[in-house]
């Protein structure tokens, strides 16, 4: 358990609402300004989808041939305009009209996990890039070393951490937990009541409660807002382990583990005490269940790293010395070269794969497996092969 007297003093400051700090009070989601920037970066990538053209067809009253006249010759600022009042007079009115997200099941070629993917309008994804940017301040809640759907905090940059904790000798043991059905599970009403308790701005908690409103359950998979929600909903648990898990021994603070990292909805606690690691995992699945409404899995493991052994997260094989790729993912990587080295000049297919794993090769201890395939020959061939093919479907837009 805590530390009597510390959580006596938490659970008083939380009841009584000391030091809760509110953000997002200045900000103004009607300003034409940043709408625009809004507008801009949510469409940035998706002028030629279906639903983008059709959207502004209904938006002008024009024809399909029109719009696409007009991003052909680069006019896109003129777009980004009647999209930034489309949201402007959508939120002065209080009027949000969103066709329904539509849901497909999909098998993760990774994990083989089966996941519900939502699928939204673009007219919805305009407005969840207008909810995050206007929470950016909120957003410093997440903790330090969340990382996932963050922008500069990628696997790469979690697996880098994780070396640099290892190489400390007498951190000897390492817990893995992960929630269960993260996303979907996660329950509305608490999510908006912690909105409603940080956000002191009216109109931004208004309209985050309209487009959670919109997901079937929780949390919707593959929603620009949701994985920033759900990083700022867990982080509510990172803070609990990472500054309240303690004892005090001596008069001296002792903490439950020593470094934890949150890769969105997993948890990886590295500690020196294998005592105090178990009893870190039990307050988290308690705290968990209790303060969030979110399981645990029951596979969670507590293990001792000895000189061999790694830990598997984030899809990298993570030891004291070096870094080497997941399993599953190598042998991929491998089929993926192999047949591009048989081939001679890759097919866009083949270039897109080769692309997709130089990254992971390039940050594990890789050398001989890229001598022996011509990861760096083969990886300059595809950039070619996938730019000459972008430019050619540009060409004929």
């Amino acid at each position: 358990m805590y530390d009597k007297q510390s959580r006596i003093a938490i659970d008083l400051t939380f009841r009584k609402g000391i030091n809760t700090k509110r953000y997002c009070k200045d900000i103004d989601i009607t300003n034409i300004q940043f709408l625009k920037i809004c507008a801009a970066d949510c469409l940035k990538k998706k002028w030629k989808r279906r639903d983008t053209i059709e959207f502004f067809v209904k938006l002008i009253g024009t024809n399909k041939r029109s719009i696409h006249d007009i991003i052909r010759r680069g006019d896109k600022d003129l777009l980004i305009n009647v999209a930034a009042n489309y949201i402007h007079d959508s939120l002065v009115n209080h009027n949000l009209h969103f066709i329904p997200i539509w849901y497909k099941t999909k098998v993760d070629e990774s994990s083989k996990k089966v996941r519900r993917i939502g699928i939204q309008h673009v007219s919805q994804q305009l407005f969840d890039y207008v909810a995050v940017y206007s929470m950016r301040d909120l957003m410093k809640r997440i903790g330090e070393y969340q990382c996932a759907s963050i922008p500069g905090r990628g696997p790469v940059w979690g697996m880098q951490h994780v070396c640099r904790w290892l190489r400390n000798k007498e951190v000897k043991y390492v817990a893995q937990l992960d929630v269960q059905k993260c996303f979907p599970s996660i329950p509305q009403d608490k999510l908006l009541a912690m909105i409603d308790k940080y956000v002191a701005n009216a109109e931004i908690r208004w309209l985050v409660h309209s487009l959670v409103n919109t997901f079937e359950s929780g949390l919707s998979i593959g929603s620009y807002l949701s994985q920033y929600l759900c990083n700022l909903y867990l982080s509510q648990l990172y803070h609990e382990i990472s500054e309240c898990m303690f004892i005090m021994r001596r008069n001296k603070r002792v903490n439950y583990v020593d470094h934890v990292l949150f890769y969105m909805d997993d948890i990886l606690l590295l500690g020196r005490n294998s005592k105090l690691i178990h009893r870190c995992v039990r307050e988290t699945i308690e705290y968990a269940q209790m303060k969030l409404g979110l399981t645990i899995k029951v596979s969670w493991k507590v293990s001792q790293l000895k000189d061999n052994d790694f830990i598997d997260s984030m899809g990298f094989r993570i030891y004291r010395d070096h870094v080497t790729m997941r399993r599953r993912i190598f042998l991929r990587a491998r089929r993926a070269y192999v047949r591009a080295v048989k081939h001679g000049v890759p097919t866009v297919k083949q270039a897109k794969k080769c692309l997709s794993y130089y990254g992971n090769l390039m940050n594990t201890n890789s050398t001989k497996f890229m001598r022996k395939y011509k990861v760096i020959k083969i990886s300059k061939q595809s950039r070619k092969v996938v730019s000459r093919e972008s430019k050619i479907r540009c060409a004929a837009t």
